[in-house]
């Protein structure tokens, strides 16, 4: 993880074309991981890890699983 470029929950959003609030939700619910750091502890989203996890939590919506399947689905990889 040297040099890995650390992105904001907006900065993410921007890049993934996702509202701000569903990264935030996706964060809370476990989906997309991120460290917090500084005195105001702002999420920071790895961003290699976190493209892709949004790439594979839209194909299994795509393919209609619910949230619950999701995480289970993201837990197991």
């Amino acid at each position: 993880m040297e040099n890995e470029k650390l992105l904001t929950p907006r900065e993410l959003a921007a890049l993934t074309g996702l509202r701000k609030s569903t990264i935030n939700f996706w964060s809370d619910i476990g989906l997309l991981k991120y460290k917090q750091d500084g005195p105001r502890l702002i999420r920071r989203y790895p961003e290699k890890e976190n493209l892709e996890r949004v790439e594979k939590i839209r194909e299994l919506k795509s393919k209609r699983l619910t949230i619950p399947e999701i995480i289970e689905a993201m837990n197991k990889d």
